[in-house]
């Protein structure tokens, strides 16, 4: 490197650290990450902004939460942390590989409680421990002071659904036994070795409902794939779905609820709450590649079903693979999208697969929007007895986003040679090549194309985003000879061996791999591509992750890795992912593909990103898990937590101050008005340190009752600055005025554009709730309760606020002010208007003051009807 050259790149890092922090923008959305996926839909789609592709390479780590779990066992399982975070409030939960639970302060990484569910049978395990989520339930009616009005629920290592309090980590006893459901009752030929849920339960309503994950190709009479529904808060088993036709359920055994070897649903499930749907991808029957004896039991094998969610009756089928020979299972969560010209703006389910497809269905009927073609499949190479289907499905509006030809490949001439004597030991006919005595290319992987990680879909672009794998692998069925004559055979690097019991043949299953240890096929071996949901076209497509953590130096490739996980898109047109074998979290431009950010980390993200944020005067967080994976780097590395976000403007973090004013006793209301009008108000609007100044007043009563709340400030400014500021409040107020001052987090469920000019009053009246929570609750319940369940009803009704600010308490300033937990702050066109609305609407009015009175304790709160008035904000008119 010449000394010029090394001068230019020392010029750019040090202007590179020291350029000038930037403000940080708060003016965007506020949202959390309710459930997998991010939501019921499982879109893993985020509204926020603050994090952009301009920002996002000066993302910093803000913290960071392991779970110390050291396992002794002999055999040592493998574990596989593939996680993805859920945010409820302002909690955070995640689940471990080692069947751990943790709710964390979400804003700080605080732990608030643990429960270790224990892990059962699992030493010399042949699946990973893993753990991909739980999932959180609210009663839309609780009871105040009850436990477990509020629950999380995951299944276990050892088949059971376990129901904890939410706020306290504490199993909820009224949930089948202490708080467990074994999903092993009626199940017939099963363990928790070889039968057990991986993926979070889905819950909707007051329903729990969950698949497991099933043992390939051990045997013909492996457990039932059976799907069930739970009361959320007994436990009680409410519906099952059985993934096999009539005849089969006819030759159940005696006290068998359900068919033993169905295809089963271990991925995610998807809920459309609204049409009473819920959409579950299934896999195949047992054995996966040996099929002659199934006799119709995969009717339902390898599809997008949907079933009614009060019954769990079939209402639809969309098969993707007909006879599926390849563990072709439906790896990923069913997406449901409503978006203007994809499929006529039609309610959709888009549903990812492991062949790289992506089809597009009617949510209705299961019909597919644009025209999927039945192809010529091939026909021969199959072992005696085997019957092939002659087509398979193929869409044509959205195009196949695996690569369908294949190409030996070497890092040298010895590499690819051997690569291309490997190709020609294996018949490959292209897709769907069955399995054989002689061996099979299978490509794509049985791992994919895609997997469990699901695509991220942008519902306003109209865009999905996925990631993949391209890696070829060797399929074989053996003879029973055969087979028993490998036992003493060391297997090869990435060799599976399979007995299949029941049938003739047993399987021997292997990735293709050059004698260098590198996939024999062509690069990338992992990709990211962004398809036009709209046009069908394929916007931009580019490997994903390098051969660093698998290759010495300098062979650190930009080739692509096989995918485990996914990634998520936000509003800002950011796309976050790990998911690669090597040790980075990754942020791309999500129009273009350009990677803008990359984190090193200790050990690789298997698991799906997580975004949110919390409050108006707050940062987005991004949050992802690695340790404690596949390889021997993330297997010692613990199950960790981090989270990022980006760094706080140059006035550093910004706070909220509320500051009630409280006449002297028998000072006149209009002397009082008048000091606050044209002293104090003024005087706060003027210092330099604020950057936000509302005035609230009492609207005239022309009974000339009192004003339950005589005056009110909303200050924004620098945190630094707030205890200097609440003293020179106090001297400008005098003797005159009592200050009483709050410092409070701001959540804005509802706002509108201001259109008027600082120092006119705002068009309407608003209302100003001092709310103290019921004795019963503490801080975190009744935040929660306000914030997630009364806020959907305060929003739902007919003719609710223009503006909705939700302030909770977080510091009393004055030892002496009154005991406040939070401020509602509600903007209406008029008081009229609000009586208007009592009179139209009583049973939706009850309905809100029912829901307030669950948290709030009216006989201590008050409120009063203003006039707010700006007088500072840094935002001009329309924003």
């Amino acid at each position: 490197m010449t000394l010029a050259l090394r001068a230019l790149l020392l010029l750019q890092l040090l202007w590179v650290g020291c350029r000038e922090p930037s403000p940080l923008d708060t003016s965007g959305p506020i949202a959390d990450w309710p459930a997998f996926g991010g939501g019921l839909d499982g879109l893993r789609y985020s509204p926020l902004t603050q994090i952009d592709p301009t920002n996002v390479d000066r993302l910093e780590p803000v913290w960071s939460h392991h779970d110390p779990t050291r396992l002794e066992l002999d055999p040592m399982p493998a574990t596989s942390f593939q996680i993805n975070p859920i945010v409820v409030g302002r909690t955070l939960y995640y689940c471990t590989p080692f069947m751990n639970v943790f709710a964390l302060d979400a804003e700080t990484g605080e732990e608030r409680w643990r429960f270790e569910a224990g892990l059962g049978d699992v030493a010399g395990s042949p699946h990973p421990l893993r753990c991909r989520g739980v999932s959180h339930w609210r009663d839309p009616l609780p009871e105040p002071g009850r436990r477990c009005n509020t629950r999380i629920v995951f299944g276990t290592r050892a088949a059971e659904l376990i129901a904890l309090d939410a706020a306290d980590g504490r199993p909820c006893d009224d949930f089948g036994e202490a708080g467990r459901v074994s999903l092993l009752d009626g199940i017939a030929g099963a363990g928790t070795r070889d039968y057990h849920p991986t993926s979070a339960p889905l819950v909707v309503g007051d329903r729990v409902i969950v698949g497991t994950l099933v043992f390939d190709n051990q045997r013909t009479d492996t457990a039932s794939g059976v799907v069930r529904a739970y009361d959320i808060r007994s436990g009680r088993l409410l519906w099952s779905w059985d993934p096999a036709p009539t005849s089969w359920r006819e030759r159940r055994g005696e006290g068998e609820a359900w068919v033993r070897g169905s295809p089963n649903v271990w991925s995610s499930l998807s809920a459309d709450p609204e049409r009473g749907l819920v959409f579950a991808p299934t896999g195949n029957p047992s054995p996966d590649y040996y099929g002659a004896l199934r006799d119709g039991l995969d009717a339902f094998g390898s599809s997008t079903v949907a079933l009614d969610m009060e019954t769990g009756a079939l209402v639809w089928q969309f098969q993707t693979v007909h006879h599926d020979l390849w563990d072709y299972d439906v790896p990923a969560q069913p997406e449901l999208l409503e978006i203007p010209g994809v499929g006529a703006g039609r309610p959709a389910v888009l549903q990812p697969t492991k062949l790289g497809f992506l089809f597009l269905l009617d949510r209705e009927t299961g019909r597919p929007l644009h025209p999927v073609e039945e192809r010529p499949a091939p026909t021969e190479g199959a072992v005696a007895g085997e019957v092939l289907s002659p087509t398979q499905p193929w869409p044509t509006h959205l195009p196949p986003l695996h690569p369908t030809a294949l190409e030996p490949w070497g890092f040298t001439p010895f590499d690819r040679r051997a690569c291309a004597k490997a190709f020609a030991r294996h018949r490959f006919d292209g897709f769907f090549t069955p399995p054989s005595r002689e061996g099979s290319i299978q490509f794509p992987h049985s791992a994919g194309g895609m997997n469990w990680g699901g695509v991220a879909v942008d519902p306003v672009r109209g865009v999905a985003i996925a990631n993949q794998t391209h890696v070829a692998q060797a399929i074989q069925l053996l003879s029973r000879e055969a087979y028993a004559a490998l036992a003493d055979v060391p297997r090869q690097p990435l060799e599976e061996r399979f007995p299949m019991e029941g049938t003739p043949w047993a399987l021997r299953r292997m990735t293709l791999l050059s004698p260098l240890g590198a996939p024999c096929n062509a690069p990338p071996w992992g990709s990211l591509t962004a398809v036009d949901l709209r046009s069908g076209g394929i916007l931009w497509t580019r490997p994903l992750g390098t051969t660093r953590d698998l290759a010495p130096f300098p062979l650190w490739l930009e080739l692509g890795t096989p995918s485990f996980g996914g990634g998520i898109v936000t509003a800002s047109g950011v796309y976050l992912i790990g998911a690669t074998l090597d040790h980075f979290l990754r942020a791309f431009d999500a129009a273009t593909g350009e990677e803008i950010w990359r984190e090193r980390l200790p050990a690789s993200v298997n698991g799906i990103p997580s975004t949110y944020r919390l409050d108006r005067d707050g940062r987005q967080l991004v949050v992802a898990g690695y340790g404690a994976g596949l390889t021997d780097a993330d297997a010692s590395t613990a199950p960790t937590l981090t989270a990022w976000a980006l760094p706080w403007g140059p006035e550093g973090a910004m706070g909220k101050l509320l500051v009630l004013l409280e006449r002297v006793p028998g000072d006149p209301v209009s002397a009082f008005r008048r000091r606050v009008v044209e002293d104090l108000s003024p005087r706060v609007a003027a210092d330099g340190r604020t950057r936000e100044v509302v005035q609230y007043l009492p609207i005239d009563d022309a009974s000339g009752a009192e004003p339950a709340v005589d005056g009110m400030l909303a200050i924004r400014a620098p945190l630094s600055a707030i205890p200097a500021l609440v003293r020179d409040l106090r001297r400008w107020a005098g003797e005159d005025l009592r200050v009483h001052a709050y410092r409070v987090r701001e959540r804005q469920p509802r706002s509108w554009q201001r259109t008027w000019p600082v120092g006119q009053p705002s068009p309407g009246v608003r209302m100003i709730a001092l709310m103290v929570r019921r004795p019963e609750l503490d801080p975190i319940g009744f935040e929660d309760d306000w914030m997630e369940r009364h806020t959907r009803i305060a929003l739902s009704q007919t003719l609710g606020p223009l503006d909705y600010s939700q302030n909770v308490v977080i510091e009393r300033l004055d030892a002496d002010s009154p005991a406040i937990d939070g401020i509602a702050m509600e903007q209406f066109e008029t008081t009229d208007f609000l009586a208007r609305r009592i009179q139209l609407h009583p049973d939706q009015y009850r309905r809100g003051i029912d829901s307030a009175s669950r948290f709030m304790d009216f006989e201590r709160s008050r409120s009063a009807l203003m006039i707010e008035t700006v007088l500072e904000v840094d935002a001009p008119p329309g924003r």
